[in-house]
């Protein structure tokens, strides 16, 4: 069995452990917040190219659009460009040239794979 000293002097040593890591998260913490702030920035700053390649379709070094058309061989992924061309054409909104320019995209796609052309 514990003393009182024993035991208060094992409280104070978990207490400065406990102290010790509180400062140790908090220094982790706002190192976080500065890196997120910093990728904020720099999201902000470099403006995505949502037509040509939206970084939302992007991963692992390989973009949707490519593993797509592997799954899909030629003919079967003219016919998805095709779609998507009348998809982006449809929910045009009153002003909005990036629907357009996507509705551009997917059928330039289409008719390079028709023409055999390599795409970038």
């Amino acid at each position: 069995m514990h003393t009182e000293k024993e035991l208060i002097a094992k409280l104070k040593s978990d207490n400065e452990k406990l102290q010790t890591n509180k400062k140790i998260l908090t220094e982790r913490i706002r190192k976080l917040r500065d890196f997120k702030k910093k990728q904020k920035v720099t999201v902000v700053n470099k403006k995505a190219d949502m037509v040509n390649h939206p970084p939302h379709y992007q991963g692992d070094g390989i973009e949707c659009i490519d593993a797509i058309r592997a799954a899909l061989g030629k003919e079967g992924f003219v016919a998805y460009c095709r779609g998507n061309a009348i998809k982006y054409t449809w929910r045009e909104k009153s002003d909005s040239a990036e629907d357009r320019n996507k509705a551009i995209w997917y059928l330039n796609r289409a008719n390079k794979e028709d023409s055999g052309v390599n795409n970038d």
